[in-house]
């Protein structure tokens, strides 16, 4: 990878790591909206997941004290179920095809989440856990947006904001660490990606760093309107442009 790549690759994951710090979720998303109008999207995708991985568990560890295993399981078993499934279309399917499938979720996720306002109306029972994360784990494999499932899940259970950032942070530790396994089996890893990844990891950290002492103080209202704005228009410009 050319030298003038370096620059605009190591900005899209300083914001994409400062994001993730500050609300738990949002890495793969910002970083796989942008990564790909650079570089190849299959590229991308894998290079991105070595990251998110790298980072999850960095941002867990802030939070650790809020983890509840019971409220990650069934997700989990679900995430693991989509997941083979998400990783063999990312083998098989066209590259503008996979364009077209991540600008639809961009859009329709940052779509759901501008249009609703305070706290949501219902509750969502536990039933829907194994399909949620069936769901999250193909979208996880394929395109790394796992996350808008399983956002949507827990923001409509009534917890706390800690427990909140805990249960999706553990739940992408886990699963992201299942699926790296699912790349060494495929022989999708590199040591192109390997080697990039180690160069971009503390440009990571440093975005994912500044994002947690604003946690508490920052109005996440405003950024939250703010970010899915930004994922709705890049959504739209990977559809056009597929």
């Amino acid at each position: 990878m050319s030298a003038s790549m370096m620059l605009p690759i190591g900005l899209i994951l300083l914001v994409a790591g400062f994001i993730q710090g500050l609300t738990g979720f949002g890495f793969g998303m910002v970083a796989m909206s942008l990564m790909p109008l650079l570089v190849d999207v299959k590229f991308a995708s894998i290079l991105i997941a070595l990251l998110s991985t790298v980072n999850n568990f960095l941002v867990l560890w802030s939070v650790r004290r809020s983890v509840n295993l019971r409220n990650v399981l069934f997700i989990f078993l679900g995430g693991a179920m989509g997941i083979p499934i998400g990783v063999y279309l990312l083998k098989t399917l066209d590259a503008a095809l996979i364009k077209r499938i991540l600008g639809t979720v961009l859009v329709v996720f940052s779509g759901y989440s501008l249009a609703r306002r305070g706290e949501p109306k219902f509750r969502i029972g536990e039933i829907w856990a194994v399909p949620m994360g069936i769901c999250s784990g193909v979208l996880n494999g394929i395109i790394n947006m796992g996350g808008p499932p399983v956002i949507i899940y827990t923001y409509h259970k009534g917890w706390d904001k800690r427990v909140v950032k805990a249960t999706m942070v553990f739940y992408f530790c886990v699963l992201s660490t299942y699926k790296i396994g699912l790349f060494v089996v495929a022989r999708m890893i590199s040591r192109e990606i390997l080697k990039l990844s180690l160069i971009l990891i503390p440009i990571m950290f440093l975005g994912t760093g500044l994002g947690f002492p604003i946690f508490e103080r920052i109005n996440r209202e405003g950024m939250r309107r703010i970010t899915f704005t930004l994922l709705l228009v890049l959504g739209v410009i990977l559809i056009l442009r597929a």
